[in-house]
């Protein structure tokens, strides 16, 4: 991961968190693949364009097993990633819009 994309004072946000700043940026990503609760974790891309001057959309897949359930279910979510970039060309917005796929 290449940390240097991102402002120091990013903000995210998604249905179920907001948060500021680069280490909780990090601290967020990472529990995607290093959780508690999932394993199994696979997470595609399917397109990525501009949508604006400084703004980036991204459409994505995230799939994962539900570990802290005996029977371990698949989860599977769609979404939608917008990024706004500063005026220095980092990332220092970004918002999830999140579906879950039943």
């Amino acid at each position: 991961e290449d940390w240097s994309l991102y402002a120091a004072n990013i903000q995210f946000s998604d249905p179920i968190q907001s948060l500021g700043g680069l280490e909780e940026y990090k601290k967020s990503l990472m529990l995607l693949k290093d959780s508690p609760f999932s394993s199994n974790v696979l997470f595609q891309t399917h397109d990525v364009s501009v949508s604006g001057k400084g703004r980036v959309r991204s459409r994505w897949t995230l799939s994962s097993d539900v570990k802290i359930l005996p029977w371990r279910p698949r989860v599977v979510f769609t979404g939608i990633s917008e990024y706004e970039l500063n005026e220095e060309g980092k990332v220092c917005k970004h918002v999830d819009y999140v579906s879950l796929n039943r």
